[in-house]
């Protein structure tokens, strides 16, 4: 007699056993499905990202180096080198004083070439905003957007004259790239503060020398991280706005 309950009572727990396990086990096999999916989807654009070289931009599935970046390395093979003496005398500028750095940047954008109009505003107002170039600069700069012309460069360095010590370097780069117009601009400005007028007028010469060959090499290191930052603009839409502010 108690045999015959014995058996139902287990085949009962067999079978609420079962009902709770299936869908668990299902889940578990959700979970590594999803992760085994996500874990390919990892490896390929590691792999993507390993197997490209330099700045890149995708569009349209298409992949292409910067067109700026052949134009960069033309601007660099003329710059002037930095000295062994400069590391010298910038540990002496900076015992003597403090030195205030400024930079603006504009990294890599990309327009239509028949929108470059909206290029000319949107960098002007870059500039306008910042305390960094000169008008002497700024003129340059924007006279070559205004241009557009196939490629070009502009170097401008402003040494520090009439015994001041504030010196700026600005580099700005565009192209025209199959129907768009590729531009970027980087520039600084130094200027010794506190302690700066302790230094003699006989050295001031060579120490303006020293700080625009340090703020060339600090520009021509940090033009290429600003290379295809900027996604293309498609819809226009930031430079609409902008000359609209």
């Amino acid at each position: 007699m108690s045999h015959v309950p014995y058996v139902e009572v287990t085949s009962s727990r067999r079978y609420y056993l079962s009902e709770v396990i299936s869908p668990i086990w299902h889940m578990l096999r959700i979970m590594l499905f999803l992760m085994s999916v996500l874990y390919g989807v990892l490896l390929v654009s590691n792999g993507a990202h390993r197997t490209t070289g330099g700045p890149v931009v995708v569009t349209n599935t298409t992949v292409s180096v910067s067109p700026l970046a052949v134009l960069l390395d033309k601007g660099q093979t003329l710059a002037e080198q930095i000295l062994d003496s400069d590391s010298e005398m910038m540990k002496k500028i900076n015992e003597h004083s403090t030195l205030e750095l400024k930079t603006v940047v504009i990294a890599e954008t990309v327009v239509p070439y028949e929108a470059r109009d909206l290029l000319s505003v949107y960098v002007r107002q870059q500039l306008d905003a910042s305390d960094v170039m000169s008008e002497s600069q700024k003129e340059a700069v924007l006279t070559m957007v205004d241009l557009a012309p196939m490629e070009a460069v502009v170097n401008k360095e402003e040494i520090g004259e009439r015994g001041t010590l504030r010196n700026s370097v600005v580099m700005a780069l565009i192209k025209k790239h199959a129907k768009n117009i590729h531009f970027m601009l980087i520039g600084v400005r130094a200027e010794p503060r506190l302690g700066w007028n302790w230094i003699p007028f006989s050295e001031r010469n060579a120490w303006n020398d020293v700080l625009s060959r340090v703020l060339a090499e600090k520009i021509r290191v940090e033009a290429k991280n600003y290379l295809w930052q900027r996604n293309e603009i498609t819809d226009h839409s930031d430079l609409t706005r902008a000359t609209e502010l």
